[in-house]
């Protein structure tokens, strides 16, 4: 047996032995009894540094913060316990009171060379509600990476975990995200709710964790095994360097020759990767050419399937709970959710728009002027406005489907977003430009930067900024563009010019982040104030033909693959949204 685990296991059986079954104990005294005050329940657990203890490290219990992103956190135990020789600990079981979700902290400690100021290693745990006395839980590098990256939007440092409001859908799912990459009864991989269908970042998980354990094995932050993460990253522990690796995944490619200095996690990664970003890889049955994506207020994303007429929701960690079919879908591809939480969905192959229930029945059908709709958008009224390709149109449903305004005169329309005024903006892809226009249907402007010819899909950042993709047939060494229109209604010439085949595209907060259909492409992203790019030339991970792009309350970015049929989750990339994004649209 493994003798941290066993170490746990005779402190568990000592507290239990000495509370007794009834919950009183007794002592001899002559010949009779005296009462023993009993023990209080002990949540136990273990600190490593890979297979070795961490003794003399100190552990902390948290409860996240509720006044906002990276707020003050709460500790729960008067006094942090220290870890013995086996590296384990226990403490009394918390009163939860107000506590929500809850993490460890594990600082300090000694693997056998000395204390390294720098350590610094978390666990997310999950609702403090949960916790009981039969609780073990094991804290190492690994639990640190999943932690990091799964909760970056939300975190500042070890006392700094939180989001605004009392558990906030985002901060929930980001912690049960922890959950489905590592066990953190364990420290094993996968954890727990890892969807069947999914498949997760192991080699890089274990080499990030990798990195970490030969800085956390010395005795030192200026050994050589410490000092260049720290340097890199300007990192004072490697809770921080981990954190500064997650904001900035494509930073950092010379942290990879630092795994060499331990091997204690495997398999890990053969070579440098292009960028250290994690991603959840679905591929679920129902996925067939999935095309669009939309976030619902529980987090769920919602797929469009072309080939397969089909709509599939993912549960956050993408485990597939529910796959609609029938009510006339055919050759799906655009879909949003409304206030209500109900789908809309462009029904692009049977020229039609369902609005259908968060459960999947069909509530209302709209066919009457529709011609190959492809791109649609909810406001806050509950109203639809579809992007009508084959009809040269924009059409704007009620929330009945009922038919309340018909624009005509456009050319193949094929994106459509909503901003916060309530005006409405349409790539008019046939004919080189982008039209704005009232919410009640007119014409109001048309953009155009000269240079970005068949716009597609477009998206409006938190400065109200316009961002859309094209083309720029004029120029042979280039495939396509990202344009930026700014708030006053002005187009910029083209942000970037590249050798990319720009798709879909998501604001989140100032990150702007479009899908590169390019062979080898990737997840871009790029930011508001400086139009740099901030991602790898191809972008993040390695997809196929990538085509709809959504970003959910956790800060996680999906992107639909409809080249192998797949759904992939990037953890913890941006700031978090609001959703569903009906939510931030006026009037």
């Amino acid at each position: 047996m493994n003798p941290i685990r066993a170490r746990i296991g005779l402190l568990f059986l000592a507290a239990a032995a000495m509370v007794g079954c009834g919950g009183t104990s007794t002592t001899a005294n002559g010949g009779g009894s005296t009462p023993v005050t009993p023990v209080a329940s002990l949540v136990h657990g273990a600190v490593t540094n890979g297979a070795l203890p961490l003794q003399s490290a100190s552990v902390q219990l948290y409860t996240v913060g509720a006044s906002g992103l990276a707020s003050a956190a709460a500790p729960l135990l008067a006094n942090a316990v220290t870890t013995d020789a086996t590296g384990a600990f226990s403490f009394p079981l918390p009163a939860c009171g107000s506590a929500t979700l809850v993490y460890l902290s594990a600082t300090g400690g000694s693997s056998g060379a000395g204390a390294n100021g720098a350590t610094s290693l978390l666990a997310a745990l999950g609702p403090c509600s949960a916790l009981t006395s039969s609780s073990s839980f094991h804290i190492d590098e690994l639990t640190t990476v999943a932690t990091v990256f799964a909760l970056a939007p939300f975190i500042a440092d070890a006392a700094h975990i939180g989001a605004s409001g009392n558990v906030p859908a985002g901060l929930a799912n980001a912690f049960s995200m922890v959950n489905a990459l590592v066990n953190t009864t364990s420290g094993a991989m996968p954890g727990p709710t890892l969807a069947t269908s999914a498949t997760a970042p192991v080699a890089t998980l274990n080499t990030l964790a990798n990195i970490l354990a030969g800085c956390i094995r010395t005795a030192s932050p200026t050994s050589s095994a410490c000092a260049p993460l720290l340097t890199a990253t300007s990192s004072a522990d490697t809770l921080g360097a981990t954190l500064r690796i997650a904001h900035q995944p494509a930073s950092y490619p010379g942290l990879y020759a630092l795994a060499a200095n331990s091997t204690a996690y495997s398999p890990s990664l053969t070579a440098a990767p292009t960028d250290w970003t994690l991603a959840l890889r679905i591929a679920a049955s129902g996925l067939a050419t999935p095309f669009g994506i939309a976030i619902d207020g529980a987090g769920n994303g919602w797929v469009t399937n072309e080939s397969a007429a089909s709509l599939v929701q993912l549960s956050p960690a993408g485990t597939t709970l529910l796959t609609v079919t029938g009510s006339g879908l055919l050759a799906p591809r655009g879909v949003a959710i409304d206030r209500s939480g109900n789908l809309w969905v462009a029904n692009t192959g049977a020229d039609s728009v369902l609005k259908l229930s968060s459960t999947g029945s069909l509530l209302a059908k709209a066919s009457t002027g529709l011609n190959a709709p492809t791109a649609i958008a909810n406001d806050s009224a509950g109203n639809a406005w579809v992007a009508n390709t084959g009809g040269n149109s924009v059409i704007q449903l009620s929330s009945t489907g009922i038919v309340l305004t018909n624009t005509i005169g456009l050319s193949a329309p094929s994106g459509i977003a909503l901003d916060s005024a309530g005006n409405v903006w349409v790539a008019n892809t046939g004919a080189d430009n982008v039209l704005q226009m009232t919410h009640a249907g007119a014409l109001s402007n048309t953009v155009s930067d000269g240079v970005t010819q068949a716009p597609g899909a477009l998206a409006i950042d938190s400065n109200s900024n316009l961002w859309f993709t094209g083309s720029v047939p004029s120029q042979t060494a280039v495939q396509g563009a990202l344009a930026k229109v700014a708030s006053s209604d002005t187009a910029s010439a083209p942000v970037l010019s590249m050798a990319a085949i720009p798709g879909s595209i998501a604001t989140s907060g100032a990150d702007i982040w479009v899908a590169n259909a390019a062979t080898g492409g990737g997840l871009m992203l790029f930011h508001a104030s400086s139009n740099a790019p901030l991602s790898p030339a191809a972008g993040f991970g390695s997809l196929n033909a990538p085509a709809g792009i959504a970003v959910d309350a956790s800060g996680n970015v999906w992107v639909a693959c409809a080249g192998d049929n797949t759904v992939s989750i990037f953890l913890g990339l941006t700031t978090p949204v609001m959703t569903p994004l009906a939510q931030t649209v006026g009037p």
